[in-house]
């Protein structure tokens, strides 16, 4: 949905057959960059319309625009309330993604 929908431009109005797909679901994992804008208008898009329960917040690479680093910690935290937010992964300690990753790298999910 278009942040401001041209009633002419049917593209720019709410996707009800997404909408109607993700209703569906059991839970809905919402990820991106721009956590102040992008994000936060898709996820609440989404929570107007669908359990704002089912919404998973993937965090870990999220941030915000410059300069808005406030209206993305108050997002942040009226979806938390709502939504679920995934644990942010530990920070890896050397460029280990694709391909130099070890057995005992924090980046790689460990056996159980």
């Amino acid at each position: 949905m278009a942040e401001v929908p041209d009633p002419s431009d049917p593209a720019s109005q709410l996707n009800r057959e997404l909408i109607a797909s993700l209703s569906h679901a059991d839970a809905i994992y919402i990820t991106g960059e721009a956590g102040s804008h992008c994000v936060k208008a898709t996820t609440e898009h989404i929570a107007d319309h669908i359990d704002p329960r089912k919404l998973v917040l993937v965090t870990d690479c999220m941030s915000p625009v410059t300069g808005f680093e406030a209206q993305y910690l108050d997002s942040r935290k009226r979806c938390s309330a709502a939504a679920r937010a995934l644990p942010r992964r530990p920070k890896c300690s050397r460029n280990c993604w694709p391909t130099r990753r070890t057995n005992n790298d924090p980046c790689r999910p460990q056996p159980a």
